[in-house]
């Protein structure tokens, strides 16, 4: 069987073919350059001499050619590595054998599973809709870095890890977590919160899924794995996000070398700091902010301030006060740091030996905390405090390109090497299309982008099925930055905690359009609650038509009424899309020109309007169109 297999892959396995395997890439790249340095060590040593004209040339062809075939072996050695490892992997009745041996070239190492295939999952980045390919094969090394960092990589099919040396540790709370079976010879635990299970990994002897309810973020799963597990960590955890491509595009080979580097001092040492990584701490983002304290320059800690105070000054004093007053009880009474850098997504690979350098009361007073303002206010401080509890208070990024002052933060950095660099070389955020299912439904009926993973997953939205009149069903919520909640701005003079409204889209008695208060009070002359707006969206060109149907059986479209608020009308609106960042929208009147805002000066009012040139910020007028999915069948 092995031997047939072998056969069959020297007949289908073409120089294009190899050029797909890293292994060959790196292989050839390496011989490559030992080859010209031996051509030339046959030029010298075989130079010519007057006295020895005859044969000078005839002597350095030969020593070229000697060269030449060495090359060629060892590259034929790769291939046959390289087809031993796919006929090893292919499904067989146990007659399939493993080849081990020394640190040769010919050698196959049985992983976790041996039905290991790439993983599809459709993502959205740069303003499209695609399917990227994860492949499970252990690869550490960027294309870009073969040369510098090739003795980091080892032979890719020896990697298999215990549940003492490492564990993946990842919160979900309704993500697309497919992308878990690239990563196979990894130990790991899922906390999952929510979503469905359709999107959970393939099930595996390293994988443990524990179903939780959903409350709180990262920082809640991060804070009861480690009290649960203080006695018995593996040398190394990696914490992740449920989609943790966000603030690493590049993130599993960065995994890889996480955890290669973590475990092997030598392979730490070739990294030279990459990415900040430092004996024992390693961050999986490639942004990065640092606070200023004293100043009030805590990034979303300051901007949710500003966005709930008034006027500034008291949202800045609110803010230093406050993210004080959180930190110095996170870090059990001790005085917090003035700066601090902050890796965006508090993504991490830690030691044992780190973790272990804060006792565990710490981390359970921090947990008895609570989430704090808006429900993420302590996990915005822990966000930056992780390096100082694992005991690298004065932690920074290295190999990283610093931007002067940047909104509420003191300074911004991203790294500048290979350190979450994506294969396409982009540094730009990695969206799962199950976060943007009308954006990749709206490319594929304008734009024929076509995306095989979101294909079968369409289906479960509420879309027309293709061959009918397209049409989907939808709300709209504007884009909140920073904060849950929106508050609109008082009028002058006025000090005292704006009112807050959901980012869901509701419609008053009077058919104005505005945002649910948190409250739940709205002046809807009904005692009920009311439920946000559903849209039933229909195309008009490449422009968009917004439909509601009323119980009465009327049809009213998103539209705009004399005083430019934004309403439910009797009359045909057309929307034109202005693309904004990956998925999101703003909408643009083809009547008159006027965007859908949200203006923040509203004095205390939450309602939707109809301003020229987005009523003063584009922030104010980019949406979400959120695509609904269809109800399940009960069990």
């Amino acid at each position: 069987h092995f031997g047939s297999c072998l056969k069959q892959a020297g007949q289908r396995h073409t120089l294009s073919h190899l050029f797909l395997y890293p292994k060959f890439r790196r292989a050839r790249s390496v011989l490559g350059k030992q080859t010209k340095s031996k051509r030339k060590w046959c030029r010298q040593l075989h130079r010519y001499h007057p006295a020895e004209k005859p044969g000078y040339r005839r002597r350095e062809t030969a020593c070229n050619e000697k060269t030449n075939m060495q090359s060629v072996r060892a590259l034929a050695w790769t291939f046959l590595s390289l087809a031993a490892s796919s006929c090893a992997r292919q499904e067989c009745a146990g007659d399939c054998p493993v080849v081990t041996g020394s640190r040769g070239l010919l050698q196959v190492h049985q992983v976790t599973s041996p039905h290991e295939e790439p993983t599809s999952v459709c993502v959205v980045q740069d303003g499209r809709c695609f399917d990227m390919t994860m492949d499970p094969t252990w690869d550490e090394v960027h294309p870009k870095d073969r040369g510098e960092m090739a003795e980091l990589q080892d032979d890719e099919n020896e990697h298999t890890f215990e549940s003492e040396q490492v564990e993946l540790v990842v919160t979900r709370s309704g993500e697309d977590l497919r992308w878990l079976n690239a990563l196979p010879q990894l130990p790991a635990t899922v906390y999952n919160r929510g979503g469905s299970n359709s999107l959970l990994p393939r099930n595996r002897s390293n994988l443990k899924i524990v179903h939780q309810d959903n409350v709180g973020r990262e920082d809640d799963s991060m804070l009861r794995h480690i009290i649960q597990r203080y006695d018995s960590l593996p040398k190394v955890t990696v914490f992740l996000q449920g989609w943790p491509f966000g603030h690493c595009p590049g993130l599993l080979r960065s995994v890889r070398r996480a955890v290669s580097a973590l475990l092997d001092g030598d392979k730490l040492a070739l990294l030279a700091g990459s990415g900040g990584s430092m004996d024992g701490l390693m961050p999986l983002s490639g942004t990065f902010w640092q606070y200023n304290v004293p100043e009030g320059k805590v990034g979303l800690a300051r901007e949710m301030a500003e966005s709930h105070f008034e006027p500034s000054a008291s949202a800045k004093l609110h803010a230093i006060a406050s993210y004080s007053e959180m930190c110095s009880k996170v870090l059990g009474g001790a005085e917090c740091p003035s700066l601090q850098w902050t890796s965006e997504g508090a993504q991490w690979a830690v030691s044992r030996d780190r973790i272990r350098s804060t006792q565990k009361h710490v981390y359970e007073d921090g947990l008895s905390l609570g989430e704090g303002f808006e429900n993420k206010y302590r996990g915005l401080v822990y966000e930056a405090l992780w390096p100082v509890l694992w005991g690298a208070k004065d932690w920074k990024p290295t190999m990283a390109d610093d931007v002067s002052q940047v909104a509420w933060a003191f300074k911004r950095a991203r790294s500048m090497d290979s350190h979450c660099l994506g294969d396409n070389e982009r540094r730009s955020l990695v969206f799962s299309c199950r976060d943007r299912p009308e954006f990749c439904e709206r490319r594929r009926q304008m734009e024929g982008e076509h995306s095989e993973d979101f294909q079968a997953q369409r289906s479960s939205y509420q879309v027309s099925p293709i061959g009918e009149p397209w049409q989907v069903m939808v709300q709209i919520e504007p884009v909140i930055w920073g904060d849950a909640t929106w508050a609109p701005k008082l009028a002058a003079g006025t000090s005292k905690v704006l009112p807050s409204f959901l980012p869901k889209v509701v419609a008053a008695a009077s058919g104005r359009l505005q945002l649910k208060p948190e409250s739940g009070s709205s002046d809807n002359s009904s005692s009920a609650e009311p439920e946000p707006v559903v849209w039933t969206v229909k195309a008009r060109d490449k422009s968009l038509l917004f439909t509601r149907q009323l119980s009465s059986g009327e049809t009213r479209y998103l539209g705009c009424g004399p005083a430019g608020n934004a309403r439910l009308t009797a009359q045909e609106f057309v929307w034109q899309q202005v693309p904004r960042m990956d998925g999101w929208v703003s909408l643009k009147s083809t009547k008159d020109g006027k965007f859908l805002t949200l203006p923040r000066h509203q004095f205390g009012r939450a309602q939707l309007r109809c301003e020229p040139r987005y009523g003063g910020s584009f922030r104010d007028a980019t949406f979400l169109l959120r695509l609904l999915e269809r109800e399940q069948p009960a069990a």
